[in-house]
């Protein structure tokens, strides 16, 4: 979920990445600060963004940055490949990745097309995005 006091049109899309047993548990919209303070910087948040000159949505985790490259139709946007880095696989950073790809996708209005087998798998088990799917 987009931080309202971000500048409108950012490209940036906020995700818990704790497990807590609040609100959130651990799902887009854990901004909802759920975690108590309200507090940007006290948040368990990973950022993902589109980064259009490289046609890629980004994830920067310790210093590794995880990314999914795409391709734009006029109403669509197909994700081709999906890569984390070797040192942060197995930790779910890859679906945290694409949740946040999406969220953005939804926002900007369009839809998506899963041109690699990890984001075909994502959309299938969760239904909650099945909206966006061309």
């Amino acid at each position: 979920m987009v931080d309202p006091r971000d500048a409108e049109g950012s490209t940036e899309v906020l995700i818990c990445s704790s497990s807590c047993s609040g609100v959130c548990n651990g799902a887009i919209g854990a901004l909802d600060w759920c975690h108590g303070s309200g507090d940007r910087d006290n948040q368990a948040v990973a950022s993902v963004r589109d980064n259009p000159a490289q046609s890629r949505f980004e994830l920067d985790i310790e210093g590794a940055t995880a990314f999914a490259n795409y391709r734009l139709t006029p109403r669509a946007v197909i994700i081709t490949h999906t890569e984390t880095p070797p040192a942060l696989r197995g930790r779910g950073i890859a679906s945290e990745l694409v949740a946040g790809a999406l969220t953005i996708i939804r926002r900007d209005g369009r839809k998506v097309i899963a041109g690699c087998s990890f984001v075909a798998d994502y959309l299938r088990r969760h239904p909650e995005f099945a909206d966006l799917v061309a």
